[in-house]
C-alpha cells in the first residue's frame, strides 16, 4: 500500500490500514515476524505497526530476519522452531 500522497484516496487508505486496529490485541499473544528484504510487504510497515503496539502498551514478540525476502526461505528451520515455541507458550503445552 505504501504511504499516502495528497493525490491518493486518503479516506480509503485510513479506513483500510491496520495501524488503527490494535485494541483487540491488548490481552492476546501476538508474534510479528518479518524479513528485512521483503519486497511484498515493506519492512517499514512492520516497524510502524510495532511502534503502534508499543505506544499502546500491547505486549508482543517480534522476530526480524535480516536480508530475508517474503518467503523466509533460508531461515525456515529457525522460523518453524520459533513458531513452535510460541504456540507451545500460547497453549501451555510445556
Amino acid at each position: 500500500m505504501g504511504l499516502p500522497t495528497p493525490d491518493d484516496n486518503l479516506k480509503g487508505y485510513i479506513n483500510g490500514q491496520l495501524l488503527t486496529r490494535y485494541s483487540g490485541l491488548k490481552h492476546k499473544q501476538y508474534f510479528l515476524i518479518h524479513g528485512t528484504f521483503d519486497d511484498n510487504v515493506h519492512y517499514q510497515q512492520s516497524m510502524m505497526w510495532s511502534k503502534v503496539l508499543e505506544r499502546n502498551d500491547i505486549l508482543f514478540r517480534q522476530l526480524s530476519y535480516p536480508d530475508e525476502d517474503h518467503s523466509l526461505g533460508l531461515v525456515r528451520p529457525h522460523l518453524y522452531h520459533s513458531l513452535e515455541n510460541f504456540l507451545d507458550e500460547c497453549f501451555e503445552t510445556k
